[in-house]
């Protein structure tokens, strides 16, 4: 198997270090490793941040030299760092190629930074294969990339890809999966897991999945699970995947520096030869490089496929989530999970009570006269504690932010498909099942076009001139555009009257006389060689008859593509459709906010109608403008909530608010008579409780975290709630900011 090779690579390898470049949409990461017998040894490893979506290719190149460089430091005296595996998003791949704009860009750094590429590997690949080595089992899961605007959605099923999803985070992640999951046509059953690649919001995305109410219409056998795959095991099965293709084994631990850690201005520190791996019975550092293989032996030559192997090597894993990090500036407490390290406060009064109560103690009260005497003495104690308690509250004041998100309950109820009566008069009442509305008229302008479907034959007309003979004793007249029938059953027209004098019953020939005419049909079919009989409508064969002399001619057919009837009522019925969403925009700006509009109309009217082409006239496409009147049905969210409340199938609780952004309405088959209008309805209501979450700051402002989550926890509807700090400093008591405005509420539902 041999890695899809880059067209660029010119360079003869000349070293055993290698070294692996890892894009992400947001950083760059970096592993420098050697091949020592048989054994893959992780010498340094470095990570910088970047927006690759965005970057110039100057900026790519100068992200790849500053991680590249900080590896170099940890190579022996004199050796070179040329050979170079790139892990790409599989975004940048299309049909087993580098897409040709990525393609420029690592050609870019190749030339700039001396680097000979051995070929690619696809992230998601190679972490589908590494979790198959792992678990020994093939992986089924939907694997979500995040970054900072976007995301991909990998469906896989058996350790393949099956289909792939990208789009904008537009409504939050889960809601974007969601919309994302839902255009997948391949699977008529999704897998039940989802798992994230590790990401600094993993965690949090990891909570909102869980909480998530998925859509019915999404194929899920059931609610599926989540997980998070480990910090760096990305890294991880990029290197053994680099391993399994060189046939050795992979010692050191993959541990990524990055540039948050490491400051500016100091110097970097590689993992010491400890972390470097070890040998059997030998010392790494002791080791001295082996000789650079063969050119005919060579990885660059032999070349490996890494993206085949990993791409269709099926594996699954099951997978822990990360602990919470504090690399981006915020740490995270759980109320179950407290750090020893930090102290617990109750409120900032009684944090900052107890730090001057340590101050005043008999042995210093005992002090304060000789104090007194020397008021010098009592200037630096005194100012240091203004300044401490200026710093205190401005630090619970200013700087310290905190993220409550609060965890309330809810209630579902559905119903599929239930015959009510829609009224404008009446009274709401589940038992009745009676909804009243209230209706809006809207009218609204638009032009469709679409191809026609009409076929129509068009050409010339045979023509000719036939002899009509008379074998009666009477004469006999024949009208303009009498039809003649010849013996092949081709009908034709007399172009003029003919008068046909009568034969005597002595006569040795008939009367006759001559006539033109034409073929009642396009076709060259009505070319009739001469001597053809014909009858005559009307008379019989035994007393007058015709034949031609000379043979028909000009006769031609063409089919030609026309506007049908059909035609006209399709594009009818698409305009009705197309506009009615414009309609629906233009009135949802004319109702209030406890108002919504029914999903159908109730009845519509073509106010104008101007097609550009008419039935039959030959035209490959036909345009329609029309202005269309539509009736649309406007139900009161207040209603429907009384509606269901009414009902007593369900239990809904008093102080529970129908939530109109989670739930859904369906109405179909609507129908009108004279007095009320007929219709199907289903629905998924969920109902939460009402919160005034403005208020919720000034409730729990200056508290301790676990004093502000039992207060929240009184408050009817609220189960549970998590806070997290932002900017806090170690060793100080955990106590949310007095500022209000330096608090934000989230609120989520646990069903």
């Amino acid at each position: 198997m041999k890695l899809p090779a880059i067209p660029f690579l010119t360079k003869t390898v000349s070293t055993d270090f290698f070294l692996s470049l890892i894009f992400e949409s947001e950083k760059i990461s970096s592993i420098l490793f050697k091949e020592q017998e048989k054994v893959l040894v992780i010498l340094a490893s470095y990570e910088a941040a970047i927006d690759l979506d965005n970057a110039s290719v100057e900026d790519f190149v100068t992200t790849c030299d500053t991680v590249i460089s900080r590896l170099e430091m940890s190579l022996p005296e004199g050796a070179i760092l040329e050979k170079t595996i790139f892990s790409v998003p599989h975004s940048w791949v299309e049909e087993g190629k580098i897409k040709a704009n990525r393609l420029s860009q690592l050609k870019k750094v190749s030339e700039e930074l001396a680097l000979t590429p051995m070929g690619f590997i696809v992230s998601i690949e190679a972490i589908i294969a590494s979790l198959q080595r792992k678990e020994g089992v093939p992986v089924s899961g939907i694997f979500v990339d995040l970054s900072e605007k976007y995301l991909s959605v990998f469906i896989v099923r058996s350790g393949n890809i099956i289909d792939i999803k990208q789009g904008p985070i537009e409504d939050g992640v889960e809601k974007t999966v969601e919309r994302l999951l839902g255009n997948v046509t391949q699977l008529d059953v999704l897998p039940s897991k989802i798992i994230l690649l590790h990401n600094k919001e993993a965690e949090e995305v990891s909570q909102k999945f869980l909480s998530h109410h998925w859509t019915k219409e999404l194929p899920f056998m059931h609610l599926p699970q989540v997980a998070i795959l480990d910090r760096g095991f990305e890294n991880e099965a990029i290197i053994n995947g680099v391993a399994s293709q060189l046939n050795v084994t992979v010692s050191g631990d993959i541990n990524i520096a990055t540039s948050e850690v490491i400051g500016e201005n100091e110097e970097f520190v590689s993992e010491s030869k400890d972390t470097f791996g070890f040998l059997m019975d030998e010392d790494i550092a002791s080791v001295q490089p082996t000789q650079p293989p063969s050119p005919a032996a060579t990885p660059a030559d032999e070349g490996f496929d890494f993206a085949e192997e990993v791409g269709h090597e099926p594996i699954v894993r099951h997978h822990g989530q990360d602990e919470p990090s504090d690399a981006a500036g915020e740490e995270v407490f759980e109320e179950d999970t407290p750090d020893p390290n930090r102290k617990e406060g109750k409120s900032l009064a009684a944090g900052i009570g107890t730090f001057f109560a340590g101050l005043i103690t008999p042995q210093s009260v005992g002090r304060i006269p000789k104090m007194v005497g020397n008021g010098r003495r009592l200037i630096i104690p005194f100012a240091a504690l203004f300044v401490v308690a200026l710093l205190l509250t401005a630090y619970y004041t200013v700087l310290l932010k905190a993220k409550v998100t609060i965890f309330t309950d809810q209630k579902a109820f559905a119903e599929n498909a239930m015959a009510i009566t829609l009224t404008t008069s009446g009274e709401s009442s589940f038992e009745d099942k009676t909804l009243r509305i209230s209706t809006v008229v809207q009218e609204v302008e638009g032009e469709e076009s679409q191809e026609t479907t009409g076929q129509k034959d068009t050409g010339e007309k045979a023509i000719g001139a036939i002899t009509i003979f008379n074998k009666s004793e009477s004469p006999r007249q024949i009208d303009k555009g009498t039809t003649i029938t010849s013996s092949n059953n081709l009908k034709f027209t007399l172009n003029d009257a003919v008068n046909i004098a009568s034969t005597s019953s002595f006569a040795t020939s008939f009367s006759n006389a001559q006539v033109k005419v034409t073929a009642s049909n396009f076709g060259k079919e009505y070319n009739l060689p001469s001597q053809t009989n014909f009858t005559i409508e009307g008379m019989p064969t035994s007393t007058v008859f015709g034949r031609n002399d000379a043979a028909f001619s000009g006769g031609s057919k063409e089919e030609i593509q026309v506007v049908a009837k059909k035609d006209l009522l399709a594009l009818e019925e698409t305009v009705t459709e197309r506009l009615f969403d414009k309609a629906k925009s233009d009135a949802e700006s004319r109702i209030s906010q406890n108002e919504a509009l029914m999903p159908t109309f109730l009845s519509v009217d073509f106010k104008e109608k101007k097609y550009d082409k008419k039935e039959n006239e030959e035209a490959e496409n036909i345009t329609l403008n029309a202005s269309i009147e539509y009736t649309l049905g406007v139900y009161k969210k207040d209603e429907l909530s009384n509606f269901i409340s009414s009902s007593s199938e369900f239990d809904v609780p008093e102080d529970f608010k129908l939530s109109g952004d989670d739930s859904s309405i369906t109405i179909t088959d609507i129908k009108q008579n004279r007095n009320n209008i007929s219709a199907k309805l289903s629905f998924n209501a969920i109902f939460k409780p009402q919160l005034d979450v403005k208020n919720v700051p000034s409730e729990i402002a200056g508290k301790g975290r676990d004093a502000a989550i039992g207060k929240l926890k009184e408050i009817s509807g609220i189960t549970d709630a998590t806070i997290q700090f932002t900017g806090s400093i170690p060793f100080l008591p955990l106590i949310l900011p007095l500022n209000q405005k330096n608090i934000s509420i989230e609120q989520e539902a646990r069903q």
